[in-house]
């Protein structure tokens, strides 16, 4: 059942600080472009806030659901840090989205060790 706390307070502590990195890292690339501000920021931002009641209500299945986007996260700050100049931002987007899924994955697996074992 520790386990299963740590986990929970690993994933929800590397989403808010993902989700900084994403807001900052959008905020860099909107000074250098004449763009709309308000699109880049809900294209770029907005997915991830889409799941944060199931980050902090402990849905599974929006856990799940949150690592398929994690992927695009992942990618993106990866293909950002191979391509243009890498920044900390794009280093720590990529290392953060890896982690989060990580901890969402090992959350579920202990999540769902525990459910069998009072079952």
């Amino acid at each position: 059942m520790h386990t299963i706390k740590l986990f929970r307070q690993s994933y929800q502590i590397s989403y808010l600080i993902l989700l900084a990195l994403v807001i900052a890292s959008t905020w860099q690339s909107i000074q250098h472009t004449d763009a709309s501000w308000l699109l880049i920021t809900a294209v770029r931002v907005l997915p991830l806030l889409a799941f944060a009641p199931a980050v902090f209500k402990v849905n599974i299945r929006g856990l799940i659901w949150l690592c398929f986007v994690l992927c695009l996260y992942f990618t993106d700050a990866v293909v950002h840090s191979m391509t243009v100049a890498p920044t900390a931002l794009n280093i720590g987007m990529a290392i953060f989205s890896a982690g989060l899924f990580i901890f969402i994955m090992l959350f579920i697996k202990a999540n769902a060790k525990a459910r069998k074992a009072c079952a």
